[in-house]
């Protein structure tokens, strides 16, 4: 008979609690509050939290992610700049420990006109996944087209309406006879310069015979 043999059980491990850090997000603010400019600053900013309780550790490998969601899919957004702050000033110290708020300001840019959802997401990097529920709050914004660009379409229209009266105008002159078509002109510049390459050597010819 062997002397071994082989147990297969479901065991929950329960997280212990003082052992891992418990962050919880608050509800994102942006600026501006109409909504950036595509490709224009967006700043972004949150309350992080590490919940109190008695012998929970620090939070010291701070994870965050920016998500821009359009129609569903969601897509990784830039960060372009991220700054602290303990009890209203700015600090280096990325660490939150346990009962600790801090706020998170970030600046990102976003490409694509019209309604998104953008995602924050603050995570400790040894935090259990099950406990990540309310760490990506999400907020919703329109991204307006760039303040260049209603000008650059007038322009372009602009532009193509003077094209237009310009190619009318010059249509009716050729039609008059006071302008001469630009092919018409190249042909009798080419004709030109054509009989003046010709009369030297016309002139050598009779030269020669004369001699």
């Amino acid at each position: 008979r062997p002397n071994w043999a082989n147990l297969t059980r479901n065991i929950t491990v329960p997280a212990d609690l003082a052992l891992h850090a418990d962050l919880k997000v608050d509800p994102p603010k942006i600026s501006p509050l109409d909504g950036p400019e595509e490709g224009g600053p967006l700043t972004v900013s949150v309350n992080v939290t590490n919940k109190a309780y008695p012998g929970r550790v620090t939070a010291s490998g701070v994870l965050v992610e920016l998500t821009a969601i359009t129609n569903g899919v969601g897509a990784p957004a830039p960060i372009d700049g991220l700054q602290w702050f303990k009890g209203g000033s700015a600090t280096t110290d990325t660490t939150i420990p346990a009962g600790t708020t801090v706020t998170l300001v970030l600046t990102t840019h976003l490409s694509g006109q019209g309604n998104k959802t953008l995602q924050v997401c603050v995570r400790d990097s040894k935090e259990p996944y099950t406990w990540v529920s309310d760490n990506c709050p999400r907020i919703g914004l329109n991204v307006r087209p760039p303040g260049w660009q209603p000008y650059a379409i007038a322009g372009a229209v602009i532009g193509i309406i003077i094209l237009a009266v310009f190619g009318m105008y010059a249509r009716r002159k050729i039609k008059a006879g006071e302008w001469r078509p630009i092919r018409g002109r190249r042909g009798e510049r080419g004709e030109r310069r054509a009989e003046e390459k010709e009369k030297p050597r016309r002139e050598v010819k009779e030269e020669k015979k004369r001699l």
